[in-house]
């Protein structure tokens, strides 16, 4: 049986060891294959993983916990994250990963997935919009004067093009508003 993110974080609050086996079975292996090729070994890699599985247990105990982003890109962090601490410790000295990822502390992560997601669900109500709507928005947002938003969409005034950029924004808000993801992100 295939499981959801929501399904392994609730076996990890009821501590279901059929769950974590499938969790080490499916997360595990990314994070070998992270901590091997930046100098590390499968035991370092087991060790870290614990590690993270410690940090998510804790968090899914907390009432307020809510998983933002897939579970495996969380873990993933956690992971990488430590491996980076451990190798600092290491060597006294500036660690890169080979992602060419720039290290981040798990807050960072997850407000930058947060932003992500929320950035996501905007471009995703952009792109819904009628094509003339989208077309002043993104000028708009690029920081074109509204005369040239005018001339280059065809509207009759400066006036106007105030106007329809105040529409299309307003119907913008409400595409995402209506979204069931917005009240998920609001309140982060």
């Amino acid at each position: 049986m295939q499981l959801k993110d929501q399904d392994y974080l609730q076996g990890l609050k009821d501590a279901d060891n059929a769950v974590l086996r499938q969790l080490y079975d499916k997360f595990l292996p990314p994070v070998v294959r992270l901590v091997e090729s930046n100098s590390g070994s499968r035991d370092d890699a087991l060790d870290i993983f614990q590690e993270a599985v410690m940090v998510l247990y804790r968090k899914v105990r907390q009432s307020d916990f809510q998983l933002t982003s897939a579970l495996s890109t969380y873990i993933y962090a956690i992971c990488r994250n430590h491996w980076m601490k451990r190798l600092n410790k290491k060597s006294f000295s500036e660690v890169s990963i080979k992602d060419d990822a720039v290290y981040k502390s798990e807050e960072d992560f997850m407000q930058e997935m947060e932003a992500q997601e929320k950035y996501r669900l905007f471009r995703a109500k952009l792109m819904k919009l009628g094509d003339d709507c989208r077309r002043i928005l993104e000028l708009f947002f690029k920081g074109v004067t509204m005369e040239k938003i005018a001339d280059q969409c065809g509207l009759s005034s400066i006036g106007y093009a105030k106007k329809r950029k105040f529409q299309c924004k307003e119907q913008l808000l409400s595409m995402i508003k209506a979204d069931a993801k917005y009240e998920e992100l609001k309140y982060q």
